[in-house]
């Protein structure tokens, strides 16, 4: 302030102030006099304050007044001066807080990325928004009932109000005041509405912010924070706080989803009913474990398949396919059946059909809900007739039934064992079990089990391979009962068996699949690594891992300590060592854990990767696994295309985005400045409403077939402002597509040509004027590329040479020109476009009947749309040489008569003198003065009059 006054011309009285937004700095003996000057402070185009200048006393008034120009330049520059600070000033606050709010959703995206508990969620969301955004408090009340939310978390706030209220059953009155307005967001005054949260918003200048967590069209629950006023004012804040609400939202819907799909999915597995959903088609969506074991198909073979493929075409043409119908007719239907299972068993099923339907209430699918009442009919048949019930049992089992003797005989086998053996019943009744199917090396084990089973030792889930007729092996797993007559004493054993030969090749399929996947493993483009405690250090790693890290083997990885592999610090200034272990306290706490990681190279190179830990044991031992993922080039990547946004954000050209269903999902500043809509008028509005009203449909009609065949388009078409007006555009329209390249959406580029049109207009009416000129001129025109290809030709220029057009256009200028003066021509053209010459003179020209004419030609380098062309206007100078040959004739016969006349003067001038002498001799001499008379009269009379001018016109006429 003191160095302001040393600047004008009286420093000594000069006194200056500042005044900007609220604060005023002045200085020492600063008060307004009329002897001062003021400018005002303008920043971003807006005025922020003012300076003045003033002088205490009154100084004499110069010319300029009481201020110099100079003065008065100079508070001007310091005005702006400050200008400037205060932009800077501003700029790097809203990097500031950019910054923050980049940090804010990427924290919230993380929180949705790894938190599954919905109430963990909410509350450490509260705490981000203290920590991160800085926010004064912040809650969530979350819940969709009337009556009162079902979880609440706050950090911030004053816990005893919102947790006496949830208690209670009761919502906070902001709810109220929100679902009231009209507004998405509603910012309270927390003196006037709202006295049960945010008792910290109460500072001044401080105010609530509230809006509701929706996803789908359903309320989750309400968002609360505080903060300064002059902020919740701006749209970018209260976008930012509904960005939050709807990732929160989400997030706590997909917990839900995931909650009710796990709850759903263990019961539905659990279910000792058969269940399955069959869609429009009739083919299976799902099947349990229960319904796949009673139509005896695996889950990889049923889930795909047409009903009739696995019931069989007589079941599901019968029975099946009726029912089906009738149900997706509306009908809930219940019936039972009796079911042929391709194993070649039949179950008499229950079954209950009921129609399901999608999120608009369209029939999506049918689910099939099947009770095997076989054992319950069964049962009921048994009290009827046991002994038809056993047989039917032992026949249609699908396992191995036995009934040996206590010496080892055999009193009864199924068919099923027949079918597995080879042997009938029959041919082996009564035979020594052992010595007809046990393989000599094992019957001392299988007859010590028979004697263990006998006296009732437990020996269920032994094991043993029996011989077949075609003396295959196969190996079958037991289940003993030994059967007792009334008194107790053993009649026998009753075996049954599972034939496991294709559960042991399984086995040992899945020891060809585990070295499969340690291949997998091995071959993995991502960095799989293991960690042990207490120092959790590296105990295994792949391939990939080894050359991430740049170390020589696995055995070198191992060596070093994590500490190698991260930098001292991680990008928020946290030791690495500190944050690593916390990072690994989270997924042996949580089972999992997903995070971004700074990491180090052996070399020193750091790189960006993403980190996933999971939490596993081995040997009842804990170990992490660590799967990482260089992602350096995502994030650049990611920057360009933060760096896109914020270019098609800020760009004059109209940007509109739009989904597969040609509803507006993006709309720039250049779009509103095009179309006049803002852009939250336009969001989710079809794209017709752009267009004309005769142009609606277009996006279906042309957008989406021509993008999807051709991957975009470009045209011209008119479209519709908000106030009614058209206006030409110029429209680019590209695909846009997912990461798996399935189209998503579509991005269109416009551009006012209005004023293009008109031009074009303009352009043609020119055009029309120029041809008409071009046409109507006398003068022969003729246009030609530099190679002398002609490529235009006016009407003379055709006359001229006798040729039509498209006749004289196939010519060049060898063909116009005769053979022998062409050097000639070329070089008088080359002077006259060098600027040597302004004209070639009297050019020989050939016609088309080969007689030649001269022509005076002046050749032009001009340019015709973009194409630069030389143009040659010929001018017939025939007439004009002949009339210039008639011309030098007549200058020669003129001269000879200006020469007779001069000769006739010199012998005239004597003449008369003589003749004026001789007169006064008239008398005396009449003889002599006539003859003199005689001999002057013949010079007089070939010469006519003395005049040069005369003489000349007498030759010429004679």
């Amino acid at each position: 302030m003191q160095l302001i006054a040393a600047g004008w011309s009286y420093p000594e009285i000069t006194r200056a102030r500042i005044l900007v937004a609220e604060i005023e700095v002045e200085t020492e003996g600063f008060r307004e006099t009329e002897w001062q000057q003021s400018a005002a402070i303008v920043a971003s185009e807006q005025t922020v304050g003012s300076i003045t200048v003033c002088y205490l006393e009154q100084r004499p008034e110069q010319d300029e007044g009481p201020f110099l120009e100079e003065e008065r330049e100079l508070i001007e520059g310091i005005a702006g001066q400050l200008a400037t600070l205060i932009d800077r000033h501003h700029a790097e606050e809203r990097e500031r807080h950019l910054s923050r709010v980049l940090q804010a959703i990427g924290n919230i995206h993380q929180l949705i990325v790894r938190e599954r508990d919905a109430e963990r969620l909410i509350e450490q969301a509260c705490d981000l928004f203290i920590e991160t955004r800085r926010y004064t408090c912040g809650w969530i009340a979350m819940g969709e009932r009337e009556t009162g939310p079902a979880a609440l978390a706050q950090a911030g706030c004053r816990e005893s109000d919102l947790s006496d209220q949830a208690v209670q059953g009761q919502w906070p009155p902001c709810r109220s005041l929100l679902l009231a307005s009209e507004d998405d967001v509603a910012v309270l005054d927390p003196e006037l509405d709202c006295q049960a949260c945010g008792r910290q918003c109460h500072q001044d200048d401080h105010v609530a912010v509230v809006t509701m967590l929706r996803h789908g069209g359903h309320a989750l629950g309400l968002l609360g924070v505080a903060f300064p006023k002059q902020r919740a004012m701006a749209d970018e804040e209260k976008s930012l706080l509904l960005q939050i609400a709807d990732d929160i939202a989400f997030a706590l819907h997909n917990i839900t989803i995931e909650c009710q799909q796990s709850r759903y999915a263990q019961i539905v597995s659990s279910s000792s009913e058969a269940m399955a959903l069959v869609d429009g088609d009739h083919v299976f969506l799902e099947a349990n474990p229960s319904y796949r074991q009673l139509v005896g198909w695996s889950d990889r073979e049923i889930v795909g398949k047409r009903v009739a493929d696995v019931l069989g075409d007589d079941a599901y043409l019968g029975l099946v396919k009726p029912k089906l119908d009738q149900c997706f007719a509306g009908e809930d239907v219940r019936f039972e059946d009796v079911r042929q299972m391709t194993d070649g068993g039949r179950r008499v099923v229950e079954a209950i059909y009921t129609l399901c339907s999608g999120t608009d209430g369209t029939p999506s699918a049918v689910a099939a809900c099947i009770r095997d009442i076989t054992d319950l009919r069964h049962t009921e048949a048994a009290l009827r007739k046991e002994k038809q019930f056993i047989q039917n049992v032992v026949d249609t089992a699908q396992a191995i039934i036995l009934v040996l003797d206590p010496q080892g005989r055999i009193v009864q086998f199924n068919p099923y064992f027949e079918q597995l053996s080879g042997v009938p019943l029959e041919d082996v009744r009564g035979k020594d079990w052992f010595g007809t199917f046990i393989p000599a090396s094992d019957r001392p084990r299988i007859q010590q089990l028979l004697r263990a089973a006998v006296s009732d030792a437990p020996t269920a889930g032994t094991v043993n391979a029996i011989v077949a007729k075609n003396g295959e092996e196969r190996l079958i797993e037991w289940h003993n009962t030994t059967i007792h007559d009334d008194s107790g004493a053993p009649l026998g054993v009753l075996a049954t068996g599972q034939d496991v030969t294709d559960r042991v090749r399984a086995v040992e399929a899945l020891q060809a699949s585990e070295a499969k996947y340690r291949t997998l493993y091995d071959s993995s483009a991502d960095a799989i690594m293991m960690l042990a405690p207490p120092s959790w250090r590296f105990t295994a790693g792949n391939a990939a891992t080894i050359e991430m890290f740049g170390v020589r083997d696995e055995a070198a990885l191992c060596a070093l300590g994590p500490e190698h592999y991260s930098p001292e610090r991680q990008p928020d200034g946290s030791l690495s060592g500190d944050k690593a272990q916390a990072m690994i306290d989270i997924a042996m706490r949580e089972g999992f854990h997903y995070f971004e990681w700074e990491h180090r190279r052996l070399d020193g190179r750091e790189f960006s990767a993403t980190v996933l830990l999971n939490r596993l044991e081995l040997d009842g031992e804990p170990l992490l696994q660590a799967t990482v993922r260089d992602i350096s080039e995502r994030k650049k990547a990611q920057e360009r295309l933060q760096t896109q946004a914020q270019i098609i954000s800020q760009t004059n050209d109209s940007v509109v985005i739009t989904d597969m269903d040609g509803r507006i999902t993006g709309f720039n500043r250049g779009a509103t400045t095009l179309y006049g809509y803002q852009e939250k008028e336009v969001l989710g509005q079809p794209l017709d409403m752009l267009l004309p009203a005769y142009a609606s449909g277009y996006f279906d009609r042309v957008v989406r077939g021509e993008i999807a065949a051709k991957g975009g388009l470009e045209r011209e078409l008119v479209v519709a402002r908000k106030d009614g007006s058209e206006i030409d555009v110029r429209l680019s329209v590209s695909v846009l597509r997912d990461d798996s390249g399935e189209p998503m959406g579509a991005v269109g580029y416009a551009s006012d040509i209005t004023e293009r049109k008109q031009y074009e207009a303009e352009l043609r009416a020119s055009e029309e004027r120029f041809r008409g000129v071009f046409q109507g001129v006398t003068d022969g025109i003729l246009l030609a590329d530099h190679d002398w290809a002609f490529v235009m030709a006016n009407n003379a220029m055709c006359q001229m040479l006798g040729y039509g057009e498209d006749e004289l256009l196939a010519l060049g200028m060898d063909d116009i020109h005769p053979e022998g003066d062409l050097p000639a021509v070329a070089e008088a053209f080359r002077r006259q476009l060098s600027g040597q010459e302004p004209r070639a003179h009297d050019v020989p020209v050939k016609r088309r009947d080969k007689s030649v004419f001269f022509a005076d030609v002046n050749v032009t380098p001009i340019t015709v749309d973009g194409r630069e062309l030389l143009m040659s206007v010929f001018r017939d100078v025939t007439e004009k040489r002949n009339l210039q040959a008639n011309v030098a004739q007549a200058d020669r016969l003129a001269s000879m008569g200006m020469l007779a006349a001069g000769v006739a003067h010199e012998i005239n001038n004597p003449l008369a003198y003589i003749l004026y002498n001789l007169e006064s001799l008239t008398d005396e001499l009449p003889r002599l003065g006539a003859a003199i008379k005689r001999s002057s009269s013949v010079p007089r009379d070939d010469a006519g009059d003395e005049s040069p001018e005369g003489g000349a016109a007498s030759l010429f006429n004679a």
